[in-house]
This record gives C-alpha cells, sequence and structure tokens, in this order.
C-alpha cells in the first residue's frame, strides 16, 4: 500500500452515516496544525512547568477553565489534567478514591459505562451493582439496600449515561451514604453531558462544589476532536500527598494515569475553548438541543417511536435491527438505540434513516447494497512496503 488515500476515501463515505455515537466531527484545528512537527510530550503534573518540549502551559489554562466550568471558581482548589477521554479520566477518579479511602466497595448502576467492569478487574476493588430504573437512572432503593454500612464508599454517578443520558442524582446518593455516616468518594462520569448542563438551565448538578468529588467529561464528543482526549478534575486536597513525590529520572510527578501525554490534546481543547469561550459553546449547545427535539417530533410523526430527556441532545429509540444500526452507526443497549442530534445528524439523514426503518419493517431485510458504508479491502489490512 503506497498511501493512505483509500482510507480517507472510506472515512469520507462512512462519516456520512455517522448518525449515533455522540462525536462532534465538524471541527478545524488547522491553526495549530504546525505543532504536530514536534515532538509535544505532557508527562507529569501540568502545573510543574519542568518539561521543555509539552504544552503544558496551555493544558493549565484547559483545567481552570473546566474547573470554573464546574463551580470552581477558585481554582486553587482544585487540579487535574486532559486526559485520552472519558474512560481514563473515571479510572483516574477511582484510583484516587481507593488512595483516600480504607478498604471501600465500590458501586455504579447497570448503566454505568463498560469500562467500569474492565477497572474492577484491573483494580480488584469490591464493588456491587445498583439496579438502574427503566428510563436508566440509579435506583435510589436498590442502592440503599445494598450500601454497605460499615465500609467507605466509592460511588461512581453517571451524569448522562451513554443511552439514554439518564442522570444519577449525586445530592439523593449523598444523602443516602451521609444517613448511614458512611465515608464516600464520588466521581461523576460527565462524558458526554456535562459539557450541557452548565450552559442550560436544569435542576441536575455536576458542580464540584455540590458534593462531587472528581468529576471526568470528553473533549472529542460535544467539543469535537480530532484526536480522542478528555479532562479529569478533582479537589486539589485528594492529590497532595502523591503531588509531593518527584520522579528525578522526569524531573516531575507521576500523577497520571498514563505517564506520557499527547500535549497536542491540549492544544486542541485550548484552541475550542479560545475560539468558543462560554457564550460559543452555549449557542451551539441549545441548537442542538432544539434540533433533538424537532427530530423527536419527526421521528414520532412517521411512526417511529422516540423520546429524549429535556437536557439531552441524546434521541432513544427502540432498538433496531443490527442491518439498521450498522448503516448508521447507532449504538443500542438495554433494548434501545441512540442516536445524537450533533450537527453529523441533518434532516436528510434522519429522513434516510426513518425510509430505512419503514422498508426494513416492510420487508424484514435491508439489501446489502443499501447498506451504504463501504469497507474496502484496506481496513483490514494496510500494509508497508519495506523500502
Amino acid at each position: 500500500m503506497n498511501s493512505i488515500n483509500p482510507l480517507i476515501e472510506r472515512y469520507k463515505n462512512n462519516i456520512k452515516y455517522y448518525a449515533g455515537y455522540p462525536q462532534n466531527v465538524h471541527f478545524d484545528y488547522s491553526e495549530i496544525y504546525e505543532a504536530l512537527s514536534y515532538p509535544i510530550n505532557n508527562y507529569g503534573d501540568p502545573f510543574l512547568l519542568q518539561n521543555p518540549v509539552s504544552s503544558h502551559e496551555y493544558e493549565q489554562e484547559v483545567i481552570k477553565w473546566f474547573l470554573r466550568l464546574y463551580g470552581l471558581k477558585e481554582t486553587s482548589l482544585g487540579w487535574g489534567y486532559v486526559t485520552s477521554g472519558g474512560s481514563e479520566g473515571i479510572l483516574f477518579g477511582l484510583w484516587q478514591a481507593k488512595e483516600n479511602l480504607k478498604n471501600p466497595v465500590l458501586y455504579f448502576s447497570e448503566f454505568v459505562h463498560y469500562c467500569v467492569l474492565k477497572f474492577v478487574r484491573i483494580m480488584g476493588i469490591d464493588y456491587r451493582i445498583i439496579k438502574s430504573l427503566p428510563k436508566g437512572e440509579m435506583d435510589y432503593n436498590d442502592f440503599d439496600e445494598k450500601l454497605v454500612k460499615n465500609r467507605d464508599a466509592i460511588v461512581i454517578a453517571t451524569i448522562g449515561n451513554t443511552v439514554t443520558s439518564a442522570i444519577d442524582d449525586v445530592r439523593l446518593i449523598r444523602d443516602i451514604t451521609d444517613k448511614y455516616n458512611v465515608n464516600t468518594f464520588i466521581h461523576a462520569d460527565a462524558a458526554f453531558d456535562g459539557m450541557i448542563l452548565p450552559f442550560i438551565e436544569t435542576n441536575h448538578t455536576c458542580q464540584l462544589t455540590d458534593q462531587i468529588d472528581s468529576i471526568s467529561v470528553s473533549g472529542h464528543k460535544i467539543i469535537g476532536s480530532p484526536i480522542p482526549c478528555g479532562v479529569v478534575l478533582i479537589h486539589k486536597k485528594y492529590v497532595d500527598h502523591f503531588r509531593s513525590n518527584s520522579v528525578e529520572l522526569i524531573n516531575n510527578v507521576d500523577c497520571s494515569i498514563t505517564g506520557s501525554r499527547p500535549g497536542f490534546s491540549s492544544l486542541i481543547l485550548w484552541d475550542a475553548i479560545a475560539k468558543n469561550k462560554r457564550a460559543g459553546f452555549k449557542l451551539f449547545i441549545e441548537k442542538c438541543l432544539q434540533k433533538a427535539s424537532e427530530f423527536t417530533k419527526v421521528l414520532n410523526d412517521n411512526g417511529v417511536p422516540a423520546w429524549r430527556f429535556d437536557h439531552a441532545m441524546t434521541i432513544v429509540l427502540d432498538k433496531l435491527p443490527v442491518e439498521i444500526t450498522r448503516k448508521w452507526r447507532a449504538p443500542s443497549s438495554h433494548n434501545y438505540t441512540t442516536l445524537t442530534a450533533l450537527p453529523k445528524l441533518t434532516e436528510s439523514m434522519l429522513n434516510e434513516l426513518i425510509d430505512d426503518i419503514k422498508y426494513f419493517k416492510e420487508y424484514r431485510c435491508l439489501k446489502a447494497c443499501d447498506s451504504g458504508i463501504v469497507f474496502p479491502k484496506v481496513c483490514n489490512s494496510i500494509l508497508l512496503d519495506d523500502d
């Protein structure tokens, strides 16, 4: 294979059907492309500025912006770093919770992100799975019953799950653990909806000032990025103990999950924030929510049952056949299929999707030639010449 042109053509074709997974595909970071000519490595604590070929000073600004977004106006009370995405943020939160508690039990709902069960095995931590209500919110009565009253607790509160965007109520969770005087650390997984709630009027919380100990959010979802990335934030008091232990080799603190981290990701988030600011993100989110409301109505008017929460740009359908979800890159779980009303989901795409659903109902099968997705052979094996 002499070029990546076949791969680029596959991307161009398949992005036209990227209707479900919550990733914004509309972005332009051409102004910072020159930085790709340098080996930017953001290892260590972004607030120590020890690596001369890093983007730590820009990472600092990103972290401070998110700390303010989630309620910590006095940013010196918080800490964080730019991650590879929401999953790394969850793992970091679990790590710090375990470091700060004694023999804790981990609690999470049936709708928790799938990475959590993997991290449970990695960390070897005791856990309880809490039932979920039909639309995806934690069942607090079940949590109350399963809470081990004589042990510390780590709770993952899902602030907008990946299927329905249901939100676990941090206040209710804390009320239950306080009732039994259980020492508790709450990590908020706010990967997608965490970039919605601060910009709208809502009773839901994702604030570090409202009983949340750490929070993680994705950067490649609502903001949009060619590289998966995210941010994890935590109250500084939890990390002071390990931020004081410097590693001689790097003259910095090994305080992140991965060690070496791509500095270009921090530049991407910094550039997006600099261009949009709060007002720009607010306008963007309002437009997406309006689209979600309108498209939900269109689906129902065409006989396709659909619903959404008021705060969400996630549109929830009854589980669709795999032939349709494969074409439209629409994830399915818990008997639901999800669409996301980001700019990538257009009216023409929605109409074509509705036609596919009607066609399938009538004929029970989509023709292979109608699938719309082209997977050339190079997608499975791209060989490099040894010249």
